[in-house]
């Protein structure tokens, strides 16, 4: 049966994975939930094909291409998830021979993150998970959020977490978010939240401002 959506791939391998944690889960289940699904849609919209239908070249695709302005440490969290969707497909053993990471790897000085970047990365995620237990449901996914945030931030406006205003809030999710569908926009806005709670600003952003940015309620913190 054909794959007729990005959110119909992001739903195929959601399913594939949590049957395969149902069995056995790991403690970041829920960050390769979420790189899956990212993966998933990408790799639809590049070849018009879901998760059942992938083959090495599409896997090695994403890898070097797809992820190419990654930082090193991202991109090895989506072969870690690559890897553990290719094991739920049955097909790592075939796949792994043609999907070389050291292919990966980055070369010297491209797709490297700046020190300043790296570090607007890091500060952002350690802000989402003060307080909170490693395990808990959502931080792993809220960390890779606020990161990925961190990381668009800084690329467009060379400004770290403790910088940042609600405009600087509102470009991300009205440009640099603005193809994800609810689901993961969500994902992001909860980040935001708990960003701005760490930082003493998230009523001084203006919770009404981003009101309109995702169907689903946004709880005040």
């Amino acid at each position: 049966m054909p794959v007729q959506s990005q959110d119909h791939a992001r739903g195929q391998v959601t399913a594939l994975l949590r049957g395969t944690f149902h069995r056995r889960r790991p403690s970041d289940a829920d960050t390769h939930l979420f790189l899956a699904g990212e993966m998933a849609a990408c790799i639809w919209h590049r070849y018009d094909v879901g998760p059942f239908g992938w083959e090495a070249k599409h896997l090695r695709w994403f890898l070097t291409e797809a992820t190419q302005d990654l930082s090193a440490l991202d991109r090895q969290a989506y072969y870690a998830t690559g890897r553990i969707v290719g094991e739920a497909l049955g097909r790592w053993a075939a796949w792994e021979r043609k999907i070389r990471w050291e292919a990966v790897e980055l070369e010297q000085g491209r797709g490297e993150a700046s020190s300043s970047e790296g570090m607007a990365r890091e500060d952002a995620e350690l802000l989402v998970q003060q307080g909170e237990c490693p395990g808990a449901p959502g931080v792993a996914v809220h960390t890779f959020a606020a990161g990925e945030i961190a990381r668009c931030i800084w690329l467009k406006f060379n400004l770290s977490p403790d910088q940042w205003q609600a405009n600087h809030i509102r470009w991300f999710f009205e440009t640099a978010a603005d193809a994800l569908p609810d689901s993961d926009r969500s994902a992001y806005i909860q980040a935001i939240q708990r960003l701005g709670s760490r930082l003493g600003r998230w009523r001084a952003w203006n919770i009404a401002q981003f009101s309109s940015l995702s169907r689903s309620n946004v709880r005040a913190f």
